[in-house]
């Protein structure tokens, strides 16, 4: 009867855990389907930006594709903040084809826009998009060169059945 029982045990739990999402990382905020590491310690050059997210996290640079998950970074990078005066990274540009700008790391074209208002400029080559806090958190078109933060991304896992433990 033991072994009968551990057995329907282990198989509810294969199919409990199989449609079981896992939590973020540590210091990651989740919404929805992704993982969101709002970096404040360390500004970077847009370009390294996006290789430190790729590299250290396996992540890209956020793509704000609707007005829900725009409004929730709007929220969190208010927060990080606090009374700082930062902008964050985040991974569209239009150094591609000037004025259409991709999310760079999808390559789907940039659709939904939170544009602060004369943005984007393109004033001195500005390629690369920030989350801008002097515009209360609207979205700009920065010189690629700045040191800003930034956001990383990544999307959440299931747990599958390899996961499991005893």
């Amino acid at each position: 009867m033991q072994k009968c029982l551990s057995y329907f045990s282990l198989i509810f739990l294969y199919h409990a855990s199989s449609s079981i999402s896992t939590d973020c990382p540590r210091h990651w905020i989740r919404h929805h389907d992704s993982c969101y590491l709002f970096l404040t310690s360390n500004p970077m050059q847009w370009t390294e930006a996006m290789s430190f997210c790729k590299s250290s996290y396996d992540a890209q640079l956020a793509e704000i594709e609707t007005s829900e998950e725009n409004e929730f970074i709007r929220q969190e990078s208010r927060k990080m903040a606090g009374t700082a005066s930062g902008s964050f990274w985040i991974g569209g540009s239009d150094m591609l084809v000037e004025g259409e700008w991709e999310w760079m790391t999808s390559h789907n074209l940039v659709t939904f826009t939170d544009w602060a208002s004369g943005e984007p400029a393109d004033f001195l080559n500005q390629d690369c998009l920030d989350v801008k806090s002097s515009a209360h958190y609207h979205w700009n078109d920065s010189p690629c060169s700045y040191l800003y933060w930034f956001i990383c991304e990544k999307h959440v896992q299931a747990t599958g059945p390899g996961n499991l433990i005893g």
